[in-house]
């Protein structure tokens, strides 16, 4: 599954146990999921922050009953399409290419 929207990088929760930066992204109507990659704590993944602000498509498994999405990768404007994997260690941020959010 894709959803495209935009991708904020913020903090939640704030004043709780759990507060921490997290990643989410709002669709078109308005609808927000809350992203995270397989293996990681979804508080203070970097992996996300330079997506901040970013029109971006994410794929992976969306979970229904809380709003959770699974993130495989992320889908940039111009098509290019980042793994969220972390088989390789993933756990520092991304670099993003400057025409990145350029639709073709």
């Amino acid at each position: 599954m894709t959803i495209y929207g935009t991708i904020t990088y913020r903090l939640s929760d704030p004043g709780s146990k759990s507060e921490g930066y997290r990643a989410f992204l709002t669709d078109s109507g308005g609808k927000t999921y809350r992203l995270y990659r397989a293996g990681r704590l979804p508080y203070g993944d970097p992996f996300f922050h330079p997506f901040d602000g970013m029109e971006a498509g994410v794929t992976g498994e969306y979970e229904e009953e809380t709003d959770n999405f699974l993130v495989e990768s992320v889908v940039l404007g111009n098509g290019d399409e980042i793994s969220a994997s972390t088989d390789d260690g993933g756990t520092g941020p991304v670099e993003i290419p400057e025409d990145s959010n350029d639709e073709e």
